[in-house]
């Protein structure tokens, strides 16, 4: 499971995936099947090192299976997924060191049509003479 420092910051950045912690049923509590670390301090398991730290909204650290099934909602066959998935990688060239933060950028840009620049989940720029941005609508089993 990756807990660097950069996946911490591309969690912690995609709100749309924190998002996801909010809603889940049953709230979800601290345990060893969610990887959590905590706002001020980033100390992983949750486990504060400052007596005054109150914030009390952790950083989800989805797990690699967890980020693949945000991508298959519809319970498309394995394959495609990973069909898609190859496709999108082979031309990704940014320097991803683990398998989470590759599939957090797919689950980002196939979901939500944003990329990772510069420490920050962006929409990609317009595309010239088209007039629109350059979103990839889910294209997952539907």
């Amino acid at each position: 499971m990756d807990t660097s420092e950069t996946y911490v910051k591309m969690c912690e950045k995609a709100e749309e995936i924190q998002n996801v912690l909010l809603v889940r049923e049953p709230i979800p509590h601290f345990d060893d099947e969610d990887f959590m670390v905590c706002h001020k301090c980033k100390e992983w398991p949750i486990k504060c090192v400052f007596s005054d730290c109150t914030e009390l909204t952790p950083i989800w650290l989805p797990r690699q299976d967890q980020l693949q099934e945000m991508v298959n909602e519809n319970n498309a066959p394995v394959i495609v997924v990973l069909h898609l998935f190859k496709e999108w990688a082979y031309k990704e060239h940014k320097p991803f060191k683990t398998m989470e933060q590759l599939w957090l950028a797919f689950v980002m840009k196939e979901k939500y049509g944003k990329e990772w620049v510069n420490g920050k989940w962006k929409q990609p720029r317009k595309t010239r003479g088209s007039g629109r941005s350059n979103p990839v609508p889910p294209r997952i089993g539907g």
